[in-house]
């Protein structure tokens, strides 16, 4: 009999008394006190150096995908065909992550995308704020966004600082153009049955 991704869940999250901060971390809150901070306290960038969340199951995690063998056995969720169907998309962001690595750079990740080829063209007038937002809007959705929307620039949601984990864990300065006003906000659904039994493949 093999295990359900659910069975998975709920004994690897087990941590003593229901209820209790997984890997010691409360819930975040949204309110006025909130404030910025470093990207190296994602979660993400945390399986790289804080003890707190590096476990052999987070190590596990990240080997995966590039020794899935490593990880899949004969569980739903967790066999060569699961770690096939979940990595095989990863090969394109994966390819874009380490076309700059050598700069310190990890595109799409860590950092924002380095552009394959400079702007060539001006910037269009803004006299006609309304006729930008939705061309900007309709874009977006053809592009594929769910859902899209255009709101004031709060850099509190902008991290104090990058991360690197090349040569050892460091932080690098977040570079931003200076005078920003605006941000464009973009949503993707995703499939909830699916993400639901993670952290199967």
């Amino acid at each position: 009999m093999t295990e359900t991704p659910r069975e998975v869940i709920e004994e690897q999250a087990a941590s003593g008394e229901r209820g209790k901060p997984f890997c010691g971390f409360e819930s975040i809150g949204i309110n006025r006190d909130f404030q910025r901070f470093e990207q190296r306290n994602d979660i993400f960038c945390r399986g790289f150096w804080d003890e707190k969340v590096i476990n052999p199951m987070t190590r596990r995690f990240f080997r995966s995908f590039v020794k899935p063998a490593d990880r899949s056995r004969d569980s739903d969720g967790f066999t060569p065909r699961d770690f096939a169907l979940r990595n095989g998309p990863w090969v394109v962001t994966e390819t874009l992550a380490e076309l700059h690595k050598s700069d310190d750079r990890r595109d799409g990740f860590w950092d924002d995308f380095s552009p394959h080829i400079a702007p060539q063209v001006e910037p269009p007038p803004t006299a006609d704020a309304a006729a930008m937002a939705t061309e900007v809007k309709q874009v977006a959705r053809l592009y594929g966004a769910d859902l899209v929307g255009i709101t004031d620039y709060d850099e509190r949601f902008t991290y104090a600082s990058r991360f690197s984990a090349r040569g050892g864990p460091h932080e690098k300065p977040m570079e931003l153009p200076a005078g920003l006003t605006s941000v464009i906000v973009i949503a993707k659904a995703m499939d909830y049955q699916l993400i639901r039994t993670s952290p199967s493949a």
